[in-house]
C-alpha cells in the first residue's frame, strides 16, 4: 500500500531506505456515542454497517451511530490493492511529531484511471486526547460548487464530517481534496487517522449516487488510514492542555482557513574559500537556513556553474545515491534523515546539478544546517565565476524550490525567484 504515497515522486535514481518496522496495530477503542445533533448525509454510496451499539447506560436513540470499522487497507500494508482503483488516502501516511507542535495533513484522491466524481462524503476519526484540529480548508471548491460544502467537527468524539457536491464532475488523476491543521497534545506510541462510517454510510467518493471507491461491490475498501506517533520533547511533560480553540460544531460555507506560515526559509551556497588556486579542489556547501522553523517536506535544488571553468568531482562516500557523478550528503543523514531519495546527479556538459529529496516528517527540515556539499576543481586561472541556484522563470517552471504540502516556503510565497544566496569564486595561479 505504501506504493500509493510514493507514486507522485517515483523518478530516476530513486533509492528507498529499508522499510521501517511498524508497531503492531492496536485495537481501536469504541468511541463515546456521537453528539445528539448529527448531520444527515445525503443518500450516497452503499458502504458501511453500524457496528457499535450504544453503551449499556446510554438511552436508546434512533440517531445513526459512528462505526469504528475501517478500510480493508490497513496501515500495516498487509494487502496489495489494485492501484487502478480509486483510493482516498491521508498524506503523510506516517505522521511523526512532538507534543506542542502543529502539523498539516491532506486527504488525497488517487485516481489513475481518471474516473469522474461530483460528490465527496468523509467521516474521519482522530484521537481527541492526543491531538486537536485547528484549521480546515477546501478552498479549491470555491468555484466548483453552487452550495458550499459542509463540515462538522465533534471534538469530544474525535470525529470530523465533511460533504460537498460539485456543479459538474471532475476526473483528476490525483488531487488534494481537504487540508486539516492539527496540534499535538499528548504523546502516543501508535494511533491512527482513519476513514469511518456514519450510520450505514461509509466515506465515499461518488458520481451521482454511484460510489466509485475501491472494488465494486466491496464494502469498507478504497481508503487508507495514516499512522500517528507523538513524542514528548526530551525532559518535558508528555502532554499539554488543549488550546480551547479546537474546531467544534458546524461549519458551513466560511471554513476556518489554515493560517499562513511565516515564510523566509533560505538556501545558501557557501564556499570554503572565495579565492582558490587552479587545479586545487575546493568545497561548496548547500546550507539550509531556517530561523523561523518553517516546516518543509520537499527540497528540489538546481545549481548552475560554468563547465569551462569548473569541474564537479564525484563525491559520494556514504551517500544514498551513488549512480553517476554525485554531490555529497553522506555526512548529513543524521541531521536530515530524508525518507525519499529522488535525485542526485551532475550533468557535466550542461554545467548543472540536480538534487532532490523528500520526507514524510516535515519537522526534520525545521532546523538549519548543511544539506549537501559539492566538490569542485578549477579548470582555468585568473578568472572569476559564479556558482548559483537555477530558479523558475517565465520560460521554465523547473528550478530550485522548497515546498510544504506543495506550497512554496522558500523566501516569499509571492516570488519564485527569491530565498537563495549564490556564491562567487575567484581562481588564481
Amino acid at each position: 500500500m505504501l506504493t500509493i504515497g510514493l507514486m507522485a515522486i517515483a523518478q530516476d535514481n530513486v533509492v528507498l531506505p529499508p522499510p521501517r518496522q511498524r508497531i503492531p496495530r492496536q485495537p481501536t477503542p469504541a468511541p463515546p456515542p456521537p453528539p445528539q445533533k448529527t448531520p444527515e448525509p445525503s443518500a450516497v454510496g452503499r458502504r458501511g454497517r453500524t457496528t457499535i451499539a450504544p453503551k449499556p447506560d446510554a438511552k436508546p436513540s434512533a440517531l445513526p451511530k459512528v462505526s469504528t470499522k475501517t478500510s480493508g487497507y490497513l496501515s500495516t500494508f498487509t494487502q496489495k490493492p489494485n492501484l487502478d482503483n480509486v483510493i482516498l488516502y491521508i498524506s503523510p501516511l506516517d505522521i511523526k511529531t512532538r507534543v506542542g507542535e502543529e502539523f498539516v495533513t491532506e486527504i488525497v484522491v488517487s485516481n489513475r484511471t481518471s474516473r469522474a466524481f461530483d460528490h465527496l462524503f468523509i467521516v474521519l476519526s482522530y484521537p481527541p486526547d492526543n491531538m486537536e484540529p485547528l484549521g480546515f480548508s477546501d478552498d479549491w471548491t470555491e468555484e466548483q460548487t453552487l452550495i458550499p460544502g459542509k463540515a462538522s467537527v465533534f471534538h469530544k468524539q474525535g470525529v470530523i464530517l465533511y460533504e460537498v457536491t460539485l456543479r459538474q464532475p471532475i476526473s483528476p488523476a490525483e488531487k488534494s481534496l481537504v487540508r486539516i491543521k492539527w496540534r499535538a497534545l499528548k504523546s502516543v506510541e501508535f494511533s491512527e487517522l482513519e476513514f469511518m462510517a456514519l450510520g450505514n454510510k461509509f466515506t465515499s467518493l461518488a458520481l451521482g449516487t454511484q460510489d466509485i471507491l475501491g472494488e465494486p461491490g466491496v464494502d469498507f475498501d478504497g481508503v487508507i488510514p495514516a499512522s500517528i506517533k507523538i513524542e514528548a520533547p526530551p525532559g518535558e511533560e508528555p502532554s499539554i492542555a488543549p488550546t480551547g480553540k479546537a474546531l467544534d460544531g458546524y461549519i458551513v460555507g466560511d471554513f476556518t482557513q489554515l493560517p499562513e506560515f511565516d515564510h523566509g526559509l533560505t538556501l545558501r551556497l557557501i564556499a570554503e574559500s572565495e579565492v582558490v588556486k587552479t587545479n586545487t579542489e575546493f568545497l561548496v556547501d548547500i546550507y539550509l537556513e531556517n530561523k523561523n522553523k518553517i516546516p518543509a517536506d520537499t527540497i528540489d535544488i538546481f545549481i548552475q556553474y560554468d563547465p569551462k571553468i569548473l569541474q564537479v568531482i564525484d563525491y559520494d562516500d556514504g551517500n544514498w545515491i551513488t549512480t553517476g557523478i554525485n554531490i555529497f550528503d553522506g555526512a548529513y543523514h543524521d541531521d536530515f534523515p530524508f525518507d525519499y531519495q529522488i535525485k542526485n546527479l551532475v550533468y557535466p556538459l550542461q554545467g548543472l546539478i540536480h538534487y532532490k529529496m523528500a520526507t514524510s516528517t516535515p519537522a526534520i527540515l525545521t532546523y538549519s544546517g548543511t544539506i549537501a556539499t559539492v566538490k569542485f576543481k578549477p579548470l582555468q586561472a585568473n578568472v572569476t565565476t559564479f556558482v548559483k541556484f537555477k530558479m523558475p522563470d517565465s520560460k521554465s517552471s523547473q528550478g530550485t524550490c522548497i515546498t510544504f504540502m506543495k506550497q512554496d516556503v522558500l523566501g516569499s510565497p509571492e516570488k519564485l525567484t527569491d530565498g537563495v544566496v549564490n556564491c562567487q569564486i575567484t581562481i588564481k595561479d
